[in-house]
């Protein structure tokens, strides 16, 4: 568990000025005390928890099998904050008995080694026992298969603690790293709730809304049709966030230090970008430690203000890295061809693609856009010598162009800033590639 802070440390924050307070709540890493902006989102989740909970809590010979979720939005939606906020309500629900008792487990793709390594940890955060992914999985198919193919799987640890079982709640986190070429482990995950008194429900997260559909069908089957998906925030509702970040500071309102026109201007450039709301916290908390700077540093108890002066500063020093001033004068070929890799990539939900899926891409993009001049009939050698021109500049990571239509490309910059330069600087030229890219 987390480490009580000391008191020291917590006079220490209790004598911090109100814009040091703001610019700690402004921070991703606090915890606001309510999800602002995703109601709809948040009980349509609701519903699915409530639904799992009332369905696998009866008597083993009432217990029905387990549910499948699928979240999907662009990142900086709010979907796994959502989800973690559902889950901490329906944690007190089960305290004061209001629902039944239940375990909720996290699982974060991008934090495993491969994609195997779910079992193990998913096996240890269930029982505490370390083990092997192959042995892991025999352990977790014996617990969620129904009780007379445990029996048949030898009586396994895992099988005989999960005779009185729990209902589970499993997250699964940046589900499309865990897509393998035979699929096996989303396979499994999503068979466990298919199985009568398994008592599992999974609830997966993603980036791309069409992820499933290029699911095998057999995995898809599983996964059934219950989904949710978070639309990018507009520019209403990035400003009601920072808003609701900033009203309650040690009982002191937190507003009055940002001008109404800094919030303002800060929502309308992320929300022009990608909607992403972490960036727009990340830029009002610079700009409050620029204020803060300017009213005499950390130490002063002096209630400085927010401007759009600083607001500004903020999004230039933001956008104002090395990758951003070459990103600004690239050609509009190479600008396209970033366009393009990013689109392709939140297409597959990967972070790689070869060299021919980002010309099969270009070509079915264009052909929707007869009036467009740009890369026209888009050839693979041209294509590929901007992919190289970009390589050398570290803008994308690439094989060697010896590969030819088999070289693998990666973005290496974030797709944000790339969606950003070509909003800002790409002119009337690129605006339908800018387009497709907020979409």
């Amino acid at each position: 568990g987390a480490e009580e802070v000391p008191s020291v440390l917590r006079k220490a924050a209790k004598g911090r000025s109100p814009l040091e307070r703001a610019r700690a709540a402004l921070t991703l890493s606090a915890t606001p005390k309510h999800i602002s902006c995703r109601e709809e989102e948040m009980g349509q989740i609701e519903d699915f928890v409530q639904c799992c909970l009332s369905e696998g809590s009866g008597s083993r010979q009432q217990q029905q099998q387990g549910r499948c979720l699928y979240i999907s939005g662009v990142p900086g939606t709010g979907k796994t904050a959502t989800v973690l906020e559902v889950m901490r309500r329906f944690k007190k629900k089960a305290e004061r008995q209001e629902v039944p008792q239940f375990q909720f487990v996290e699982l974060n793709a991008l934090r495993l080694p491969t994609a195997q390594h779910a079992y193990s940890f998913l096996l240890e955060q269930l029982t505490g026992w370390q083990t092997t992914p192959m042995r892991a999985a025999e352990e977790l198919n014996a617990m969620y298969f129904d009780g007379d193919a445990a029996d048949v799987a030898g009586g396994s640890r895992a099988a005989k603690q999960g005779q009185r079982k729990l209902v589970t709640i499993l997250l699964v986190d940046e589900m499309d790293q865990l897509v393998t070429r035979s699929q096996s482990v989303l396979y499994n995950i999503f068979e466990w709730p298919m199985h009568r008194n398994s008592c599992i429900s999974v609830i997966g997260i993603a980036n791309t809304i069409d992820l499933p559909e290029r699911f095998l069908p057999r995995v898809l089957s599983r996964l059934g049709l219950q989904r949710v998906a978070f639309q990018p925030y507009s520019q209403q509702q990035i400003q009601e966030i920072i808003r609701s970040r900033l009203q309650d500071l040690n009982g002191q309102s937190g507003e009055g230090l940002f001008d109404r026109q800094a919030i303002e201007y800060v929502a309308r450039k992320v929300a022009a970008v990608s909607g992403d709301v972490r960036r727009a916290l990340e830029l009002c908390r610079r700009g409050a430690e620029m204020a803060c700077e300017a009213a005499g540093g950390a130490g002063s108890t002096e209630a400085a203000g927010v401007t759009i002066r600083h607001i500004d500063a903020a999004i230039k020093e933001m956008f104002g890295a090395s990758h951003m001033k070459l990103l600004e004068a690239l050609p509009e070929l190479d600008k396209i061809v970033l366009g393009f890799l990013i689109l392709e990539l939140r297409k597959t939900g990967t972070v790689e693609t070869v060299l021919e899926s980002l010309v099969t891409r270009a070509k079915r993009t264009l052909s929707v856009l007869p009036d467009r001049d740009a890369l026209k009939d888009p050839q693979i050698a041209e294509i590929s010598g901007s992919v190289t021109q970009l390589s050398r500049m570290k803008l994308v990571v690439a094989e060697p162009p010896v590969k030819h239509r088999h070289r693998k490309v990666a973005l290496n910059v974030p797709a944000d800033d790339v969606a950003y330069t070509i909003g800002s600087s790409g002119g009337e030229q690129l605006k339908w590639l800018h387009k497709l890219l907020k979409g």
